[in-house]
């Protein structure tokens, strides 16, 4: 019976989410209240419990890469990277998008990879529009290898991150077993977009 309602309780708030009826934030603190509250009444768990079982390591984690990454965006660098790339691609579309690929998965290494699609998604809408390309394509493909990225890296996603904090696997050994598979999969998708002729 526990089980059911607490799934129930995860059903709702999800369902919260996608029809947008709360605001995120609030539906998770709504959700969570809920959780703690059925866990008192059924004697599962106490508030000291879930306290204890909070992962302190990838919240500091989490927070120092999210302050990171914003002033990072904040110097302007990503943009000045962006924009020399298309200077250097001249207008070629499947150039711009061999380029934009490259450094959204290099960048996404390094940085969380939802900083690296906020900060690449305007200049390459900007860049279509400017040479008269379609910008859907494009964007698709820096959407999966800006996840392929993050996945190559122990801080460019965040269940890496979580794995990252609570293993001993650190930065070289997510850079050793999952850059060379994610690189293949970078590769396998620029070979497909060109061998089925994408319109760009």
């Amino acid at each position: 019976m526990e089980i059911i309602v607490i799934l129930t309780v995860f059903i709702v708030v999800f369902y919260m989410i996608i029809k947008g009826s709360v605001e995120r934030n609030l539906a998770i603190m709504y959700g969570a209240a809920a959780i703690t509250l059925l866990g008192m009444i059924f004697g599962s768990y106490s508030p000291i419990r879930i306290i204890q079982s909070v992962n302190f390591e990838t919240l500091f984690l989490l927070f120092g890469m999210m302050l990171y990454s914003t002033v990072m965006v904040k110097t302007g660098l990503f943009e000045q990277w962006a924009q020399r790339i298309s200077g250097f691609a001249k207008n070629d579309p499947w150039l711009i998008v061999v380029c934009f690929s490259l450094i959204t998965f290099g960048l996404s290494l390094f940085v969380n990879n939802l900083t690296t699609i906020v900060v690449i998604l305007p200049i390459t809408l900007i860049l279509c529009s400017r040479i008269g390309i379609r910008p859907i394509p494009v964007v698709i493909t820096e959407v999966i290898v800006s996840n392929l990225g993050g996945a190559s890296s122990m801080v460019g996603d965040f269940p890496n991150m979580l794995i990252g904090s609570s293993t001993p696997y650190n930065f070289i050994d997510f850079f050793t077993y999952m850059l060379p598979v994610c690189l293949l999969g970078v590769g396998a998708l620029m070979f497909y977009l060109y061998a089925k002729k994408t319109p760009l």
